[in-house]
């Protein structure tokens, strides 16, 4: 709990964020807030937490559910977002995963897994 709320205050360096390896991703997502469904795609996904774009404003602190569709149904993840910025017509939030739901950093960790097979990295200067 005490690194969301270092998270949440941005008292993280770049490099404590990025503790685990991050892998480019491009699939498309459905973004349930409360009882409302955006469309939205993964930009990149770690064991740690993803990284979104949604035209959908997605404030820090919100809690959301990720349909991630997969061959077998879909993955859903419970994400809290840390960050968001406006990009154009689009919002770009980072969310790691929702400690109120105790299952979801295993389901993120198993479609890291999954995914990151053979995946492009992220590489950061």
């Amino acid at each position: 709990m005490f690194r969301l709320l270092r998270s949440l205050l941005g008292m993280d360096s770049p490099a404590e964020r990025r503790r685990s390896e991050r892998y480019l991703d491009s699939t498309r997502v459905d973004l349930e807030l409360g009882n409302l469904l955006y469309d939205g795609r993964l930009v990149d996904v770690s064991i740690d937490g993803a990284r979104l774009q949604s035209h959908a404003r997605l404030d820090v602190g919100r809690s959301m559910l990720v349909r991630v569709p997969e061959r077998n149904g879909c993955t859903h993840l419970a994400l809290l977002v840390t960050w968001s910025t406006r990009k154009g017509d689009r919002y770009e939030v980072g969310a790691v995963p929702d400690p109120n739901h105790r299952v979801s950093r295993m389901l993120l960790r198993n479609y890291v897994q999954r995914y990151g097979r053979g995946a492009p990295r992220v590489r950061f200067a």
